[in-house]
């Protein structure tokens, strides 16, 4: 739908529907040593892989899946809601106001459609920030931060992401909070006790890739915990690819790339900073908003210190900047607020509809909601329905598109091709180019793209065909 915006289409092809599809096809959990995001927390797509169990297969079961993405953004929403009332229950319009803002942001729209993981952090995220500031105005703050642990430890399973910036910002934050108000004493045993619980909950994933690779965390960590079946161009390659570009890497240059793509980018809609940022200055004195303000800032220097400076990795911060709304019970605020709320959604739907203009025409011919991939897939291939048939993809690795038995589909995603390979076919099929057989999709223009994008990733040396578009070989 976004495409060719984030969020793109590829990830949910090549792992977020692909992975659970094929453990469906398999009947069983195990390691996709051709897919790297099988070692990933999956903590939604274990929601995915139920659904395709419920409705009697992937095909059947993928709007389903990306319905979840739009209700975990309805209940993101729901979320804030709900501790907006807490921190202003006299305030009729603050709580509305501030869900209507959360939900309105471009990101949360464009997550909530698609089969992504996102929205279901940013849900849980927001939770663990609720549950926080509700054990701060509660009398023992053990019954809160336990469940706040709980939703910190869904977070962590659905992305790694969420360790430094759910589980370990949260306690971090309220420690300080508790240090400046010298109440250490009470609150460190219920801090320590949130870590335990949310440590626990992420367990299972940990346990599992430790099973696998000896690495709980893989493929994260590779040069100190354990490269797993990685060789080290793989190791490499990965690291690369999850750093910043050479260029960002400077310090000033991250800061200012957060600046562009979190402060000043359409998909965060301009308008929550801003109530955020004013609502924290008139409630400076009240101990949530050092609290979020607080939060806010770890996970902005985790974002600009530790990641690839991707925008969407800081959209978990989106229900926890709408809920500074409540921090102001002032009722001409919360009218200013009810105001802000109505401006984003008056500004988010023309930028939301700017992306899909160009996908108008082909929605009134019935591609939304379509049953058969097959539109997406080379009319060449009329014949891998045979069971004979071998497909194998080389430059793609979107096999969700391919309804044949994951038995006859070979694919691998670019982390996963081997780090000796010598040439495109040896690389994406496993063997030489003398001894690939069956029907191969060959995507020049992606083979292309990544060997100039990705560190020894072989390109298209001796092959002299089209490379406009994606060429079918039969072997």
């Amino acid at each position: 739908m976004w495409k060719p915006e984030d969020p793109h289409p590829y990830d949910a092809l090549e792992y977020h529907l692909q992975i659970p599809r094929e453990w469906y096809e398999m009947g069983r959990i195990a390691p996709l040593r051709h897919n790297v995001f099988c070692f990933f927390p999956n903590g939604v797509e274990m929601q995915y892989l139920l659904a395709m169990h419920v409705r009697g297969g992937p095909w059947a079961a993928m709007y389903q899946c990306q319905f979840f993405s739009l209700a975990w953004s309805v209940l993101t929403a729901a979320a804030v809601y709900g501790a907006i009332r807490q921190l202003a229950p006299d305030c009729k319009l603050g709580a509305p106001a501030g869900a209507v803002l959360a939900l309105s942001t471009p990101w949360l729209v464009m997550l909530g459609s698609v089969p992504y993981t996102e929205s279901a952090l940013a849900m849980y995220t927001a939770l663990a920030a609720a549950w926080a500031m509700r054990a701060m105005r509660a009398e023992s703050p053990w019954r809160p931060m336990l469940i706040g642990g709980v939703m910190a430890g869904l977070a962590c399973g659905v992305k790694y992401t969420a360790v430094p910036m759910v589980l370990l910002a949260i306690p971090v934050v309220l420690l300080i909070v508790a240090a400046a108000n010298r109440e250490v004493q009470r609150w460190w045993r219920p801090l320590a006790a949130f870590l335990v619980v949310g440590g626990v909950v992420v367990s299972p994933w940990l346990i599992r890739n430790f099973a696998w690779t000896r690495n709980p965390v893989f493929p994260l960590a590779m040069s100190t915990l354990g490269r797993g079946h990685f060789d080290a161009v793989q190791v490499e390659r990965f690291r690369l690819a999850h750093s910043p570009t050479e260029q960002d890497r400077p310090l000033l240059h991250r800061i200012g790339r957060a600046g562009r793509v979190i402060f000043a980018d359409w998909q965060y809609g301009y308008v929550a900073w801003p109530v955020a940022a004013g609502a924290i200055a008139i409630a400076w004195r009240r101990r949530e908003a050092r609290f979020l303000v607080g939060y806010l800032l770890v996970v902005l220097v985790v974002w600009v210190g530790f990641t690839h400076l991707l925008g969407r990795f800081y959209v978990l911060t989106i229900p926890v900047a709408a809920m500074t709304v409540g921090l102001v019970p002032r009722r001409a605020w919360n009218v200013a607020a009810a105001g802000a709320a109505v401006l984003a959604v008056c500004l988010s739907m023309p930028m939301v509809h700017g992306p899909l203009a160009h996908f108008a025409g082909v929605a009134q011919n019935g591609l939304f909601g379509l049953d058969d991939l097959s539109y997406f897939v080379p009319p060449e291939l009329a014949e891998m329905d045979r069971p004979d048939a071998r497909v194998s993809l080389v430059g793609d690795a979107e096999g969700f598109l391919y309804r044949i038995p994951s038995s006859r589909l070979r694919y691998r995603t670019v982390f996963d091709l081997p780090g000796d390979a010598t040439d495109m076919y040896e690389a994406w099929m496993g063997v030489k180019k003398a001894d690939a057989k069956g029907l191969i999709v060959l995507n020049p223009a992606e083979v292309e793209r990544l060997s100039q994008t990705y560190y020894k990733v072989p390109g298209l040396r001796d092959y002299s065909g089209p490379t406009d578009r994606p060429v079918i070989l039969k072997r």
